[in-house]
């Protein structure tokens, strides 16, 4: 694991993450001096959309995706969104903490 001037670098658990699909884009904007938090994260398959028609997907904390990665969370939620006809998605969380685990919540 790396380390960084704080010891070791943040890492939020999660085993399962794959690259975005072609012809998806995404980003992610994350605070933190190690990224362990994550404050917005979207997702655009229906590059015609505007991302103010955009569902907002609310969960609980941060998991593992990234501008670049989705986890299984956010795969099924765009699965979803992509059924309703949405044209991308944002996700916010009530936690910006990044974690798999919950017990890692109470950091």
């Amino acid at each position: 694991m790396k380390q960084n001037l704080f010891g070791t670098e943040h890492n939020p658990g999660g085993a399962v993450k794959s690259v975005l699909p072609a012809g998806i884009t995404g980003d992610a904007e994350f605070h933190g001096d190690n990224h362990e938090y994550r404050l917005v994260l979207w997702r655009q398959w229906d590059q015609a959309s505007s991302p103010r028609e955009w569902p907002v997907s609310i969960g609980m904390n941060a998991s593992t995706a990234d501008a670049k990665h989705n986890d299984p969370t956010i795969t099924r939620e765009m699965a979803l969104f992509q059924r309703l006809g949405f044209g991308g998605l944002w996700k916010l969380n009530l936690s910006a903490y990044r974690a798999t685990e919950p017990g890692d919540l109470a950091r």
